[in-house]
């Protein structure tokens, strides 16, 4: 493996630079050897990357043409040029766009309350805090449109990527990105089985980047950064479209002024001796550094206190990163993340053997069976309204008049003898008009998207019952629960990473901060704890950031239905309880969380019941400090 981290040495080495002078020797055989090691690392690199794209290529080829389908791209160039050769129309009738947005909106409606649990070392009130510092990460990064974003490259393509990472540009502790990655950019350790990706050995990222910002990036290798496309296999170039370049035909960016260079983040699984801080009570580790400075020490002042507090030196699985351009190896350390996981989190659609399938790709014959009947219906009408006449070879009209104004209404044409008789058209045929219904059928049956959960009267529309509807509704939201069940998993993965990036970036005044500006528009819960416990607010923030913690996430039940009926429910119970006396805080938030009121209002009408709650608080402090004071009587 190599041997050199420091980028001036990498570059130095694959440069095949030598040493002069005394000691050269020696210097320069040490050298050959670590560059044996590294080429053989980069060869590696290599092969893992070819293997992946040999494995996927067939689901990359799909998922590009999934993505074509979605946005109204359904003809095979083949068929597109001889349609036009032959004067026919194509036309597309897009029944795919709407059951994708159907989906979308449908996980739009269920809505996903992240929540921190404790373990050791922690305490609920701690829990509270990070699970509000996990909103506001949340918000921070648009992070409900990142994986609205996400789902939606899972229901097209089958599989889909969020990424969480680290950016300094604005603060100098860091700030938490949480970004969805374009599926095709990705390239997975084909022998992993797990849907989260847990047991993957290693993930890597291609992106484009322009030869200014690589030569910003890594100044140490300027004189061997080359632009353009390095990636091939044994198979050729890996095609730049199947790898998420959307740019990849268009000229305009591919001009010797935009110079851009592919550059690939490979992160992988590395056993290697590590010192390890071991807490003797629960069994936990941490690795650290083996020069511990009083930063990482404080992390441990509890455990010392308490005496169970070890170091020991094991060998563990690290998690590392190499960043390779042109088969150059421009960095290879150790994760700058505080977790053990690959900062890409994958998501699948319907898997069950082989690669994983969005929606889409079952849904593409019924749309091209659609299609084309359309277009041949059209082009048998079209052809329909001049179908050609019978015309007498000499005694006859003048056939270049019949073939120039033979359709046009109203015209008079002179004939010598027998008159020309119009081809009675052939009428239209019942096959194309079923062809396309059926297709049309087939997508709502095939993605459980039916007129119902679309909202839009079904084919033969009659009367029907509001329960039976809303059991048609319901049914179609069933069928596709695992399509939102399989997200939970990866939402998971990611917010065990986004604990302890909490915990390393956030400093305790500026959580301080955070909380104390959230407060009023936080959960009653949150509000709560930081007006009854605002003198034990940096205690609490202390061990936010030093314990240990779990991460759950609680989703509202199904669709629109499900969501009115609870939001019935709550609603009547609502006015049961004001008929007996003040209705609770946490009632109130209940309801308000299925109701669907536009923000502004919701906001409104929390801060509106924090006041009133506070209001009674106070009435009730004041009745009993007056209750506390003796009445004072008059001398007799």
């Amino acid at each position: 493996m190599p041997i050199y981290t420091n980028p001036i040495q990498l570059a130095s080495l694959q440069a095949g630079k030598k040493f002069q002078g005394k000691g050269s020797r020696q210097k320069n055989a040490a050298a050959d050897d670590a560059k044996r090691d590294l080429t053989n690392f980069i060869h590696k690199i290599r092969l893992d990357i070819d293997a992946c794209w040999k494995i996927t290529e067939p689901w990359r080829i799909a998922a590009e043409e999934s993505y074509r389908f979605v946005e109204n791209e359904q003809w095979d160039p083949k068929d597109v040029t001889f349609s036009q050769s032959m004067a026919r129309p194509t036309l597309t009738f897009n029944d795919i766009l709407p059951v994708i947005r159907i989906l979308s909106g449908i996980e739009r409606q269920k809505a996903e309350s992240f929540k921190v649990k404790p373990r050791e070392g922690g305490d609920v009130d701690a829990a509270l805090v990070l699970t509000e510092l996990m909103g506001y990460v949340d918000d921070e990064n648009l992070g409900f449109y990142q994986r609205i974003r996400k789902s939606n490259d899972v229901n097209i393509t089958g599989r889909g990527y969020i990424k969480t990472d680290i950016s300094y540009d604005e603060n100098v502790n860091g700030d938490i990105l949480i970004k969805r990655r374009n599926p095709l950019t990705i390239f997975n350790d084909p022998m992993a089985d797990e849907w989260d990706g847990t047991d993957r050995r290693w993930v890597a990222e291609g992106e484009w980047i322009t030869e200014d910002e690589a030569k910003e990036l890594w100044p140490e290798f300027a004189d061997q950064i080359k632009v353009g496309e390095w990636l091939s296999s044994n198979q050729g170039t890996m095609p730049s479209e199947l790898m998420g370049d959307r740019l990849s035909n268009s000229k305009l960016f591919l001009d010797q002024a935009t110079r851009r260079v592919r550059i690939f983040d490979y992160w992988y699984k590395k056993i290697e001796p590590v010192m390890l801080a071991v807490n003797m009570d629960t069994g936990d580790t941490k690795p650290i550094n083996d020069d511990l400075d009083e930063q990482q020490m404080a992390q441990f002042a509890d455990m010392q206190a308490q005496g169970s507090l070890r170091f020991t030196r094991r060998k563990v699985t690290t998690i590392r990163i190499a960043t390779v351009m042109n088969w150059l190896l421009m960095r290879d350390d150790l994760s700058p993340f505080p977790h053990s996981y690959f900062p890409i989190t994958p998501y699948v659609g319907l898997q069950f053997n082989n690669e994983p399938w969005g929606i889409v790709q079952y849904l593409k014959d019924p749309q091209r069976l659609a299609n084309k009947g359309v277009s041949q219906a059209l082009n048998h009408l079209n052809r329909s309204a001049n179908s050609g006449w019978l015309n007498h070879s000499t005694r006859g009209a003048s056939s270049e008049v019949l073939e120039k104004f033979g359709s046009v209404p109203g015209i008079v044409i002179n004939y010598q003898e027998f008159p020309p008789q119009q081809i009675d058209p052939t009428p239209l045929s019942q096959g194309h008009l079923a062809m396309i219904q059926f297709g049309k059928d087939q997508i709502k049956s095939t993605s459980l998207v039916n007129s119902e959960v679309q909202g839009i009267p079904a084919e033969g529309y009659k009367a029907l019952s509001g329960k039976a509807i809303q059991a048609r509704q319901q049914g179609g939201l069933v069928g596709n629960e695992d399509l939102f069940d399989n997200a939970l998993l990866g939402d998971k993965i990611v917010g065990m990473q986004l604990i302890p990036m909490i915990q390393q970036v956030f400093s305790p005044t500026r959580v301080e901060r955070i909380v104390a500006d959230r407060a009023d528009m936080a959960s009653s819960q949150m509000a709560q704890l930081y007006n009854a416990k605002l003198q034990e607010m940096p205690e609490i923030i202390d061990r936010a950031l030093k314990g240990e913690y779990d991460y759950i996430i609680d989703r509202a039940g199904g669709g629109l239905t499900q969501r009115e009926d609870m939001a019935a429910k709550l609603t009547d119970i609502t006015k049961t309880w004001a008929q007996y006396g003040p209705v609770p805080v946490s009632l109130i938030m209940a309801t308000l969380k299925y109701l669907d009121l536009p923000t502004a209002d919701a906001e409104a009408i929390k801060q509106e019941v924090m006041m009133m709650q506070q209001m009674a608080q106070a009435q009730q402090q004041a009745q009993a400090l007056a209750g506390m004071i003796p009445n004072e009587r008059p001398n007799a």
